[in-house]
């Protein structure tokens, strides 16, 4: 019979976590489950298509967390060998988008990670090599410059 005997998920060091990430598992489904009413047929909204800021810059992000736990210690064949949280990775999306003129434009976007897996008390043994390579990750997702020339001409440069 396979399952996961209570008394070793009792008895982790980590219980307090798993119990906060089902929670917001439970919490999220149920959401999702309220969300299926039709909210927005009840709204009357008037809205002209001028825009309301003047501004000619943007910026918006957002913040994400996964978690991955093992909560048995799988065969041979596999990069886990023990019961134990595997990724506590927290990521940081922003972007900047400005438009000095309306036919001109720059962005820049990018990520970072941070993964707290390689900071708990564990008794697996990074090596300097892991910790230096995983722990903190950047990316640049876009950076570039563009421009309508002409009616027929559109330009862009960079890394997108």
């Amino acid at each position: 019979m396979t399952g996961f005997p209570a008394q070793n998920v009792n008895q982790s060091p980590h219980r307090r976590i798993i119990l906060l990430a089902s929670f917001l598992g439970l919490v999220s489904l149920a959401t999702e489950a309220a969300a299926q009413n039709d909210f927005f047929s009840n709204l009357d909204l008037q809205l002209d298509n001028a825009s309301t800021s003047d501004r000619d810059w943007q910026l918006l992000g957002w913040v994400t967390e996964k978690i991955a736990y093992g909560f048995e210690s799988p065969g041979a064949g596999f990069s886990r060998q023990d019961a134990d949280f595997n990724k506590v990775e927290t990521s940081l999306f922003a972007q900047f988008d400005w438009r000095p003129a309306d036919n001109l434009g720059f962005r820049l976007s990018g990520k970072s990670y941070h993964d707290l897996v390689y900071r708990l008390d564990s008794d697996r043994s990074w090596s300097q090599a892991e910790r230096s390579k995983l722990r903190n990750r950047y990316e640049v997702r876009d950076l570039y410059f563009e421009s309508q020339l002409t009616e027929d001409l559109y330009f862009r440069f960079g890394n997108q």
